[in-house]
């Protein structure tokens, strides 16, 4: 589960860390990741009545077209939920009493192997369990724990008709070690270390090279 949910993550992340402007450049159907360097984590705590949840994820991105100069940008995201687990159920999950969402463009730190990342930044945000506005801080370092996985993938589709799609994926993954802390409002609350975070590096790209005159479907995967 965890393999699956880095993949989908990169994925996003990628599209996600490309501005709006920097995408109306890059032609249709064609793109070229250099790097992309993500860390993402996941904390579970219990105080009483209140389960609290708070998801991270921040990546340190190199894209561009083709052809076309390479951009930069860095993507973090933070989400926290608390419930009240001794109220009457809403749905399928306790009342919430807390959930504050902030996202920006902090570039994620790393050392050259990947085997260690770290990321700061502050939101200013609002509870949307309340619609009171509040200010979110945290401080997150993760630690590679064990080695980097290696997966590749080309892919080459060449109807006689349409022309050719050409995409190459180069993905390292591993497990790791996050801890941090995170403060609402000026009141801080250290988090736990968890194994429940991954860092990975992503390098993709792909071309479409479409036959003259004709009409195509072929399309980057």
């Amino acid at each position: 589960m965890r393999r699956i949910v880095a993949v989908i993550g990169a994925l996003a992340l990628i599209t996600a860390l490309i501005p709006a402007a920097a995408r109306a450049s890059v032609p249709e159907n064609q793109y070229r990741v250099i790097e992309s360097r993500n860390a993402s984590a996941a904390f579970f705590s219990t105080e009483g009545c209140y389960e609290t949840q708070v998801w991270i994820s921040s990546a340190d991105g190199k894209f561009g077209g083709r052809p076309g100069p390479v951009g930069k940008q860095g993507l973090t995201s933070l989400d926290v939920v608390v419930y009240d687990t001794c109220g009457p159920w809403v749905g399928k999950h306790p009342p919430v009493v807390f959930e504050a969402f902030g996202q920006d463009l902090t570039v994620l730190g790393t050392t050259p192997r990947m085997d260690r990342a770290w990321v700061s930044t502050s939101y200013e945000t609002l509870d949307e369990a309340t619609g009171d506005p509040v200010t979110i801080s945290f401080e997150m370092a993760w630690q590679l724990d064990g080695v980097m996985q290696h997966d590749t993938s080309h892919i080459h589709v060449a109807p006689s008709d349409q022309g050719v799609a050409m995409s190459h994926d180069n993905h390292w993954y591993g497990a790791a070690i996050a801890s941090g802390s995170v403060s609402i409002d000026g009141v801080t609350t250290e988090l736990a270390a968890t194994t429940e975070a991954t860092l990975e590096i992503v390098k993709a790209g792909c071309q479409v090279i479409p036959r003259p005159n004709q009409s195509s479907d072929l399309a980057c995967y």
